[in-house]
């Protein structure tokens, strides 16, 4: 079982954002399988941990399920300790709610998004964002939030 992580709502610095256009999405069942071919612009493709659990290399795998109405998963792999930062962004590139800010020690890990922004909301139908960083990796993948 993948530890989890509580979510901190925070504001992302400007500095931070991605500037690049949402790309399509890689569609998951509600175990994070995925639904046909991953996009390789975003997700990484799962990868099997090395000695003693601890993963071969950074990863942020496809969230699922992938679109969604209710909820979602994020998991990611740390090969190291690693400042990690979990964001997810609306497609006119505005923090929507930050997940994830900190030092985390080497391993696999997950959160789970309520589709609530900073405020508490329960944000509307759209394409999202989900902006991942550890150290010097980066890596995003785009969500689809349904009504």
């Amino acid at each position: 079982a993948l530890p989890m992580i509580s979510c901190e709502d925070q504001n992302l610095d400007e500095n931070n954002k991605d500037q690049e256009e949402f790309t399509g999405i890689t569609e998951t069942d509600y175990l994070g399988r995925l639904i046909g071919e991953i996009d390789s612009t975003d997700w990484d493709a799962p990868d099997s941990s090395g000695n003693g659990g601890i993963p071969d290399r950074y990863a942020f795998n496809p969230a699922y399920p992938n679109p969604t109405s209710v909820s979602l998963t994020l998991q990611w792999q740390l090969p190291v300790s690693s400042q990690t930062s979990l964001v997810i962004l609306a497609a006119v590139d505005d923090t929507v709610v930050q997940l994830v800010k900190g030092m985390l020690p080497a391993g696999s890990f997950r959160v789970i998004w309520s589709l609530q922004d900073a405020d508490s909301t329960r944000v509307p139908a759209a394409i999202y964002r989900a902006v991942f960083q550890a150290g010097n990796y980066q890596s995003h993948g785009d969500i689809q939030v349904l009504e």
